[in-house]
């Protein structure tokens, strides 16, 4: 390491390395524009890791809701979404239909357990994360932060957390 650092000294010159040195220090990581999220960044991590599939989306319908959480029998509620783009794994279609495991005290669970309306209405652009259940479906990775609001503030942070 020594020996490719005074290679590099010689060719750029120390000032120059010293301003790399400096420049590379006052580097930001990028941050989440939520705070509650910013404090689970190791959580968010790891369910990329987890996820099959991570896409920007816009909700175009949201089904209803059984009106129950899970428990011994496990709830989701069907949310459909336009595929605006793919941030890992590969999904050809224009569409996809996520089921949101309904949990309760979940950060997504509104009002009359369904999903929270502020969260997923019609129209609303969100960063989804999801695993492969089977063939045909697809799930959210996680209650609370398999969705995350889209901003591009939002989507630099999960593209750094991968």
């Amino acid at each position: 390491m020594t020996l490719v650092l005074n290679k590099i000294m010689v060719i750029l010159g120390t000032p120059v390395l010293a301003f790399i040195f400096v420049s590379c220090a006052t580097l930001s990581i990028p941050t989440f524009d939520n705070a509650y999220v910013n404090q689970n960044v190791e959580q968010i991590r790891s369910l990329t890791h987890r996820a099959d599939l991570i896409f920007v989306g816009t909700v175009t319908k949201v089904n209803p809701s059984p009106r129950k959480v899970s428990g011994r029998v496990k709830y989701t509620q069907n949310v459909n979404y336009r595929v605006d783009k793919v941030l890992k794994g590969f999904y050809s279609h224009a569409e996809i239909d996520i089921e949101h495991v309904l949990v309760a005290n979940s950060r997504h669970l509104g009002p009359g357990n369904e999903l929270d309306q502020a969260v997923f209405s019609t129209g609303n652009k969100l960063i989804v994360m999801a695993v492969r259940r089977d063939q045909l479906f697809y799930e959210d990775v996680n209650e609370n932060f398999g969705t995350i609001p889209y901003s591009p503030q939002n989507e630099t942070a999960l593209i750094f957390a991968m």
